[in-house]
């Protein structure tokens, strides 16, 4: 069954309409580590996104860290998705029912983390090619989508199971060799991951009483999405039998109500895979892990409601909200701000912190990174702790929580943010060593070559040193490295810092 084109092109005016003010917000969270500073890898020890990572370079090199474009990209593959899951709907559901799923989930306020937060492009782009996975009947063209989706987000291995329920041909599972023989063959890519949220780290019966209390928000935040709040962490430490026994009996009484368990099947694996339940994530709670199991729900919704006009108030208050929330990722202060106040959460005191800092404002910036290393310690909050102390001339203090975040992890900021504690110290023997053993790690990291550079021509190391900081200055030609340059060769000791 073909899609009127007047109904595409309402998708994309509505969608559009929605989220359009977004494209003129700046980057917000760790989109700087990411798409600035570009940092990412998709080989790194932890993921393997290199489909995902290749997107985001390419834009990057043909545009620059423009956040327009990032933001263009990801409401346009989001659009995208909207009428390819409408005709993905058209095969199971009348004509009014499928466009009132799809226009919900264009406009859903779930949805919005995934359109508006750059770094989560990877969303709507393993879904991209997930839909078309199932749209296509020819197996090889649906195995090399499912193969892109994959290696967008490992989320897109969901589209596997849909596959073969859908299809019932095995010779699909030819993907997950394709896909293991680069991941672990070639790149040699693991699942060693740091510890980075408190989820990670309790115990069995505690995770599991957070699955529940985890997979009653997920249904929440389908019918009741207000209150959204970025970077969830928060945990529980008992059961609530009340919320487990209803969420059993609800997918009892559907399972058996349904003839096609296509769509429960769909939002089943969704939210196992995020509910802590087998394996702990980064966070507790995300909405845009929401991304895919949305589309489950929506399907299980069309199964047992006949769409009635009336009906179409729904996308029209979600429309108004999600627009609403488009505007809270106008940029990291005004998220972090506003997200303060609906939880407590480590990520968001700490990025609220850097934010205050970047705006001349260390003594807010303290108070907040010190709630966020009380909440849950990590290498990015003691970082930040680290140069707010810097800022303030704390430089004891500083050296403590820089040494503290590499307890927890090993990033360049660390390596570079002590070697600065240093230099400031006159403990120039030790700036030497510890930008030494950041450069095993980073050995292209111009900042940790400046350093080294500085600290042993103070030392009286004065060739080494002018190597080391025309070395940055080879992988980073800023102009101020170009002043230190200058001077050292006119043997001025008189200037950085």
């Amino acid at each position: 069954m073909k899609i009127k084109q007047g109904i595409v092109y309402l998708l994309i005016i509505v969608g559009f309409l929605t989220f359009g003010a977004g494209l003129f917000n700046n980057f917000a969270a760790d989109d700087e580590g990411l798409i600035i500073q570009n940092f990412g890898s998709s080989f790194t020890a932890n993921y393997f996104k290199p489909v995902f990572y290749f997107t985001v370079s390419n834009i990057r090199a043909a545009f620059g860290p423009n956040p327009i474009i990032f933001h263009l990209v990801s409401l346009v593959l989001h659009i995208t998705n909207s009428i390819l899951l409408l005709s993905l709907f058209k095969k199971y559901f009348n004509h009014k029912t499928a466009y009132f799923l799809s226009l919900v989930f264009l406009v859903h306020p779930a949805a919005v983390e995934s359109v508006a937060y750059a770094s989560a492009m990877q969303e709507p782009l393993f879904l991209f090619f997930g839909l078309l996975a199932l749209l296509f009947k020819n197996i090889i063209v649906s195995g090399s989508f499912i193969l892109l989706s994959v290696l967008s987000k490992e989320t897109g291995i969901l589209f596997l199971p849909v596959w073969l329920y859908m299809r019932r041909d095995f010779r699909i599972f030819v993907i997950l060799g394709i896909y293991a023989v680069q991941r672990f063959w070639i790149f040699k890519v693991f699942f060693n991951k740091e510890v980075v949220a408190p989820i990670m780290i309790i115990d069995l019966y505690s995770r599991l009483a957070t699955s529940v209390e985890v997979l009653w928000r997920y249904l929440v935040l389908f019918f009741v999405p207000i209150n959204l709040s970025f970077g969830q962490n928060w945990l529980v430490e008992k059961f609530d039998l009340i919320k487990l026994f209803f969420l059993i009996f609800l997918f009892v009484l559907i399972f058996a109500k349904l003839k096609s368990k296509l769509f429960l099947l769909w939002a089943g694996i969704g939210l196992l895979l995020h509910s802590q339940i087998f394996m702990p994530l980064d966070g507790t709670f995300s909405e845009r892990w929401f991304y895919f199991p949305l589309i489950g729900f929506l399907g299980i919704v069309g199964s047992f409601v006949k769409v009635r006009p009336a009906y179409f108030l729904i996308p029209m208050v979600f429309a108004v909200l999600s627009f609403s929330r488009v505007l809270d990722w106008k940029d990291s202060l005004t998220l972090f701000l506003r997200d303060a106040n609906k939880s407590e959460s480590f990520m968001v005191e700490s990025g609220l912190a850097s934010e205050l800092l970047r705006i001349d404002k260390p003594d807010e910036a303290k108070r907040h990174a010190l709630k966020s290393v009380a909440l849950f310690g990590t290498h990015i909050n003691n970082i930040n702790l680290g140069a707010i102390y810097i800022k303030m001339g704390e430089l004891e203090n500083a050296e403590i929580a820089l040494n503290n975040s590499l307890h927890y992890g090993t990033l360049v900021q660390s390596y570079q943010g002590l070697a600065i504690v240093y230099i400031l110290k006159g403990e120039n023997e030790k700036a030497v060593l510890i930008t030494g053993e950041g450069l095993k790690r980073y050995p292209r990291f111009a900042n940790l070559w400046l350093y080294m550079g500085v600290a042993k021509y103070r030392l009286g190391q004065k060739n080494e040193g002018l190597t080391a900081v025309q070395k940055s200055f080879t992988l980073n030609p800023l102009p101020e490295t170009q002043v230190i340059i200058n001077a050292m060769q006119k043997g001025d000791n008189k200037f950085f810092l």
